[in-house]
């Protein structure tokens, strides 16, 4: 059979997680067999210098054209990226998180969002959460991203840009950064940033509608499982301080650019964004210091 150029580029970086890995990729080749058979689908597997759980060439071996990498020595989050970027070599391209889920209509549903919409830079699909045992899960936080997201018709994304997007994505990150496929044209040139530490895709796609691109939101149907537990990066860091002050600094520079461009709707949501996170995180620390108090006082000898 002759192989297409591929159109959809789903590049995995991993680091010690061959088992969860084994799940995306089964997840991806059972519902997507013959788009990977002709080319259109190529996926690619960035190891990134793993040291307990290996994803081997055997494993590799598993999967038809699959790309297997192994970089000797660590790149770190926007390093791996960056890496996947410039290893694209399809219309789109997806870095796919090691434990998440590709569903089965997928690709499909994306090919069509993307002929009619080749303007895109960013195409979001519908989104479940699944939790450390590949069961579907409704976290509180996860409720408000899904009241948040722009509601499309049922059979066709809703296409937004510029100032409106953004102030929507300020308001709340509605978006799933595993599940995002980026139109390579309009990424060739940009990078992640390594100072946005795990802010760094809320950084990369403000840049992207600060530059006037626009982003396909079709939510009408499920086609991609993110997983959030709590042994998951995303999970143990989802409200510390550390993220609080990346994701501060990145959106105090989006405010600044929105400010520079004119965008003054975008500036002042910006810093209504940062005094309600601020309020979050204070309200975590009292409610904690509260109850370490509460059981250091109960456990007091007598």
């Amino acid at each position: 059979m002759t192989l297409r150029m591929p159109i959809l580029h789903i590049v995995i970086p991993t680091i010690d997680s061959r088992s969860w890995l084994l799940e995306a990729l089964e997840s991806i080749y059972v519902s997507h067999a013959s788009e990977i058979a002709n080319g259109t689908i190529l996926v690619t597997v960035i190891d990134d210098c793993s040291q307990f759980s290996f994803f081997s060439e055997s494993d590799a071996s598993q999967f038809l054209n699959l790309e297997l990498i192994h970089n000797q020595r660590r790149y770190g989050l926007a390093g791996v990226f960056n890496q996947s970027i410039s290893l694209c070599r399809g219309d789109l391209l997806q870095i796919m998180g090691h434990d998440d889920r590709i569903l089965p209509g997928f690709y499909r549903q994306l090919v069509s969002n993307w002929h009619k919409n080749r303007e895109c830079a960013v195409f979001a699909l519908g989104v479940e959460v699944i939790d450390l045992n590949s069961k579907i899960s409704r976290p509180v936080m996860d409720r408000i991203k899904q009241y948040l997201t722009p509601r499309a018709a049922k059979y066709s994304p809703q296409i937004i840009s510029g100032q409106r997007a953004l102030v929507k994505l300020l308001i709340g990150n509605f978006l799933y950064f595993p599940a995002l496929v980026f139109n390579f044209e309009k990424i060739s040139n940009l990078s992640f940033s390594e100072e946005a530490g795990v802010a760094l895709d809320l950084d990369l796609i403000c840049r992207l509608l600060l530059n006037e691109n626009s982003l396909s939101i079709f939510s009408g149907s499920i086609f991609f499982q993110y997983r959030r537990s709590t042994l998951s990066y995303s999970g143990i860091s989802g409200s510390t301080k550390r993220r609080y002050l990346e994701e501060k600094a990145v959106v105090t520079e989006i405010a600044n650019l929105a400010r520079e461009k004119g965008w003054l709707t975008a500036y002042l949501m910006a810093h209504a964004a940062l005094a309600i996170r601020a309020a979050e995180i204070f309200r975590l620390v009292k409610k904690f210091t509260i109850i370490f108090h509460f059981v250091r006082i109960k456990h007091v000898p007598k």
